[in-house]
């Protein structure tokens, strides 16, 4: 595990302080600013171009590693490590590279998620030495750097209440405001990022709502839904997918409109709805993100 400055840590494999693994300066396309996609068109008979929207592409970073060996056996072995564990090719999915790095991402232990997709090293006269220079191209589908602990807060039911059964006396009690339901997430990062939320039943037409736009996702449609206290529904907002107990798509519940949003930085409030005699939660999982 990454603990200290200027430590890496992918596939298991650990570099930095304490290793045979040193990482070098400079460490390109980690502090800067991933290439922008315009969607701009040319204006039809007329100067300048119509505003489209803007988005970031993918993100690349090189590090430079110089390995020892304090003799030929362990000179290999540290080749050979590092190798496996930066392998590329056939059969490698993105998997998590962890860093911690001073004034990158507020310098704590972040991730970047990729796969390597070049590894060199000339045998030169520093492989001669066995302190060779391999250079790895690291290539992110996702430009995001995220925290690399993941935070979860959860919640009951919203309280909608059963109301008064008329005629009443006065004076009459009406109660105080609820804020069951509601759970605040917090991405305490520079850029928007996505979320996850796990709903277990029992509860009928769940819903999340975005308190602070209104955005929301509601579960209603083409006969609704009905979740068992056995049952779960995966709502991922960064692959827009809504799964019953993890493999059964409930998406055509959904119903319009429907909003799909971001955790932007600061906090964000979610509401949890739906009908229940029963006790459900929902679950938020999200990471804090910086570009």
């Amino acid at each position: 595990a990454v603990t200290a400055d200027w430590q890496v840590s992918y596939n298991d494999l650990l570099l930095g302080s304490g290793t045979p693994y040193r990482v070098m300066w400079p460490i390109e396309g980690l502090a800067d600013h991933p290439d922008v996609a315009v969607s701009d068109q040319p204006r039809l008979r007329s100067d300048g171009l119509t505003a489209g929207d803007d988005f970031l592409d993918g993100r690349s970073i090189v590090l430079r590693v110089e390995m020892t060996g304090s003799d030929d056996a362990a000179f290999a072995a540290a080749v050979s490590a590092f190798k496996r564990a930066f392998r590329s090719g056939s059969g490698v999915t993105e998997q998590p590279l962890t860093f911690q790095a001073p004034g990158v991402a507020d310098g704590g232990v972040r991730r970047l998620v990729g796969r390597p997709r070049k590894l060199a090293a000339p045998v030169d006269r520093l492989w001669q030495q066995r302190i060779p220079v391999y250079m790895v191209q690291f290539d992110c589908t996702d430009p995001r750097i995220y925290d690399d602990v993941e935070s979860t807060v959860s919640t009951d039911l919203a309280d909608t209440g059963t109301g008064h059964a008329w005629p009443q006396m006065w004076p009459m009690d009406w109660g105080g405001a609820s804020a069951s339901g509601i759970v605040t997430a917090t991405n305490a990062g520079t850029y928007s990022t996505p979320w996850s939320v796990t709903i277990t039943g029992p509860v009928t037409n769940p819903s999340v709502e975005n308190v602070d736009t209104g955005d929301a996702l509601r579960f209603s449609a083409n006969g609704g839904l009905t979740l068992a206290d056995t049952d779960t529904l995966i709502i991922d907002s960064a692959t827009r997918t809504a799964l019953l107990n993890g493999t059964a798509s409930r998406y055509d519940r959904l119903a319009s409109p429907a909003s799909w949003w971001d955790l932007n930085p600061g906090a964000t409030r979610f509401r949890f709805g739906g009908t229940t005699t029963g006790t459900p939660t929902m679950a938020l999982t999200w990471r804090s993100a910086w570009i």
